[in-house]
């Protein structure tokens, strides 16, 4: 029994090694890209610039619908933590001719999370912070997205607080059909995926233990992030407001 679980873990540890290679493969970026998606990040950190003594990267749970970038933001308000727009930086991206329609899933992800890790040190070399919040719904299988920022916050020496957002599936798909009214293909793209990516987030749930666990259902737009949930935070960064 005992080789047997040696020959698992050693397997398991193969395939790991292996998918993080091929990740890096295909995460390669233009130099110039890599510094125009950390300016636009830099840009959204302006007011942000006191030191954080403790290394942190706060990764969300939740699928489309559940307020990760509203949590993320308020999270970054009261702590003064950095904060790593997914969205905004894919848009960056797509703008310079780093993401086109033929690229697989895998290739995106993988050029995405180089850009990440770009600005993991380049914020640690300018701010002095590496305390960040990763605005991005980390639930993801294919690639697992998870197990990839792990081992990037491995590398970086970067300890893991990991969130899990709860909202009964009717009440996700309501704000998302009201978030995306105006453009008819991201309805029509929800209406039909909709079910795969809560079936997902349901799966992460089960899988993995959380840190906190925010009941995100409520519409109350004063309470955006629990007042436990700050805490829990801001004892783990040890933060400062001494400025640069």
């Amino acid at each position: 029994m005992c080789k047997m679980f040696k020959m698992y873990v050693l397997i398991n540890s193969f395939f790991l090694v292996f998918h993080c290679w091929s990740m890096d493969q295909e995460g390669q970026v233009d130099h110039s890209v890599l510094e125009l998606v950390h300016k636009y990040n830099i840009e959204k950190n302006k007011e942000y610039t006191q030191k954080i003594n403790q290394p942190q990267l706060i990764l969300l749970s939740g699928c489309a619908g559940m307020g990760k970038s509203t949590v993320a933001n308020g999270l970054q308000k009261q702590t003064g933590m950095l904060l790593f727009d997914a969205y905004g930086s894919r848009e960056v991206m797509r703008e310079n001719n780093c993401f086109h329609v033929s690229m697989t899933a895998k290739k995106k992800v993988a050029k995405f999370l180089t850009c990440f890790t770009f600005f993991i040190d380049k914020v640690k070399e300018e701010l002095f912070n590496n305390a960040i919040i990763f605005d991005e719904s980390i639930d993801r299988k294919e690639p697992p997205l998870y197990t990839l920022v792990s081992e990037i916050a491995k590398q970086h020496q970067l300890p893991i607080f990991l969130i899990r957002l709860n909202v009964p599936k009717q009440i996700a798909f309501k704000r998302l059909m009201e978030r995306e009214k105006d453009s008819k293909e991201n309805v029509e793209h929800f209406e039909k995926h909709f079910d795969g990516y809560y079936k997902v987030y349901e799966e992460f749930g089960l899988e993995k233990s959380f840190d906190y666990v925010q009941n995100n259902a409520s519409d109350d737009s004063k309470k955006c992030v629990d007042t436990e949930l700050v805490d829990k935070v801001k004892k783990r960064i040890e933060f400062t407001s001494e400025k640069q």
